[in-house]
């Protein structure tokens, strides 16, 4: 397995688990675009990418065509991580689902979901939020229809508009 346990698709789900003997299916996704953006600013602020936004899309999109899990599957499709399990949630960050998700773990045992609670609560937080230059968020929108795009399914399953 090449990727971290948070970021398992389904099919690693399938291979590993019986869905039906999983309390908690939980899915957080983002509108695609923004994802990709935040991807991109994520790393250079890590000072892992140096390139403007259409040479590290190109990169990116070349690097999955080569290997769906680059990258620690933050590039892979979600719709790839919704299972057909009838216990799935799905959370849409933009529609505050962080705290959604966190008051359906208010229930789960404290001990396994506390370590998660942090971590998740973090995710929404300003302070996590990378510099963002006009000039790249303008290079942005000119590569939205080539990300609308690769990520046409997403759009579709997940019901987020272009």
């Amino acid at each position: 397995i090449k990727v971290p346990p948070q970021h398992f698709h389904s099919t690693i789900i399938r291979e590993i688990f019986d869905e039906n003997e999983i309390d908690y299916i939980l899915t957080l996704v983002r509108h695609p675009f923004d994802r990709i953006k935040s991807e991109y600013f994520w790393r250079r602020e890590r000072k892992e990418t140096f390139d403007p936004p259409n040479v590290w899309l190109d990169k990116v999109f070349n690097a999955y065509i080569k290997s769906n899990d680059c990258f620690d599957n933050h590039i892979r499709p979600q719709h790839h991580f919704l299972t057909a399990a009838h216990h799935l949630r799905v959370f849409k960050l933009e529609n505050d689902g962080v705290k959604s998700l966190l008051s359906v773990l208010d229930g789960a045992h404290p001990t396994i979901w506390n370590r998660f609670r942090y971590a998740l609560s973090n995710l929404s937080s300003a302070k996590n939020k990378s510099p963002r230059p006009k000039h790249i968020e303008d290079d942005f929108l000119q590569l939205k229809p080539v990300i609308d795009d690769f990520y046409a399914d997403d759009y579709s399953v997940l019901g987020y508009e272009r």
